[in-house]
């Protein structure tokens, strides 16, 4: 048999969580992927005995995988965004926050956490997160941005990655500050009506920027020029829908010296998280763990980063399209891999 998830510096209580994550198309709860894969539920529930030391455990080997797959001739770019993880019901479970949810259209009870992804473009690593609480729940309040600017120095001093980038919700002065006190590249997501200034002195909201006005067919274009006295780069971009009947015009601030094109490229790669988080929440349960205790909470979200990252991982050495076409495989090969799991979970989730 071909070895295809190796764990083996983790403990054997993360292998079988991880493992019926993966194999189990119920709800990722202890008592539903018991049902679907046959581990019994106190098996499954021993990853929760000692949970903040499993989720360091987990931590850890996210980032021994990125600097595997860190190569000087691919990208390496540092992903930051917040989500949420759906409690609507819940009320006693820690950390409960509210927060607008654009789905939606109003606010509603979830946890917050800020998550920090590495890719190269090729391979996607869900790494480390810490959670946002409003500021009535909470005596330690901190913003967003806050939380980022963390997430931000802490994997600095782990990984190698050549820039940061984050949706507009992040595009603040204090932000673009931060980064170039600490010499952090970047590319935002700006808003439209932010007012800039160019090169030549003209000072305009974005959207109205007589320097970012595109000419016919051109698809986007970059000027350089300082926003609340933070030297950057600014780019627009005419973002088309699949089958171009409709488009959006997008505004990007940047600290990389290249031109438009690749401004627009260093962009589009944080798309590889919102990926992330659709696969995770769909297939890989995220938003499923009923847990109370925070840790616990966290420990069932770093194992979902651990298999979509294992899944990750397969996408790449077998050159399919998506990490889901791993899962259904693996799926559909679930009565044999069951057959084995006992030999399995001693050197590896499967073969």
């Amino acid at each position: 048999m071909t070895n295809f998830i190796q764990l083996e510096t983790i403990s054997k209580s993360i292998k079988r969580y991880v493992f019926a994550i993966i194999l189990s198309t119920k709800k990722k709860n202890c008592s539903s992927m018991s049902q679907s894969i046959g581990i019994s539920k106190k098996h499954l529930y021993e990853v929760y005995k000692n949970s903040e030391n499993n989720a360091k455990q987990i931590e850890s080997l996210l980032i021994k995988m990125v600097k595997k797959y860190w190569k000087k001739e691919l990208p390496s770019v540092l992903i930051i965004d917040p989500t949420h993880i759906k409690k609507w019901f819940a009320k006693d479970i820690e950390n409960l926050a509210y927060d607008y949810d654009g789905v939606i259209g109003r606010s509603k009870q979830c946890l917050v956490p800020v998550i920090a992804t590495w890719t190269n473009g090729k391979i996607t690593i869900p790494l480390s997160l810490t959670f946002w609480i409003n500021r009535t729940f909470t005596q330690d309040y901190k913003e967003k941005r806050v939380l980022a600017q963390e997430l931000i120095l802490k994997l600095k001093a782990l990984i190698p990655f050549d820039y940061v980038t984050m949706d507009g919700e992040f595009a603040s002065e204090p932000m673009l500050k931060f980064l170039n006190k600490h010499s952090i590249n970047y590319s935002m997501r700006i808003a439209r009506n932010r007012v800039v200034i160019s090169e030549d002195g003209t000072k305009s909201q974005l959207q109205h920027h007589p320097k970012l006005k595109l000419k016919r067919n051109e698809r986007s274009r970059t000027i350089k020029g300082t926003y609340k006295g933070t030297r950057c780069y600014f780019t627009v971009h005419k973002r088309y829908s699949t089958s171009r009947k409709s488009c959006n015009t997008v505004y990007i601030v940047s600290s990389l010296d290249i031109n438009s094109k690749k401004q627009v490229e260093a962009y589009n790669i944080r798309w590889n998280i919102e990926k992330m988080f659709r696969t995770a929440k769909q297939s890989l349960g995220l938003c499923d763990c009923q847990c109370l205790n925070i840790e616990k909470q966290r420990t069932h979200i770093f194992s979902v980063f651990l298999a979509y990252s294992k899944l990750e991982e397969q996408k790449f050495f077998k050159r399919k399209k998506s990490p889901e076409q791993i899962l259904h495989h693996l799926r559909s090969q679930k009565p044999y891999l069951l057959k084995f799991q006992s030999l399995l979970l001693e050197q590896t989730i499967m073969s």
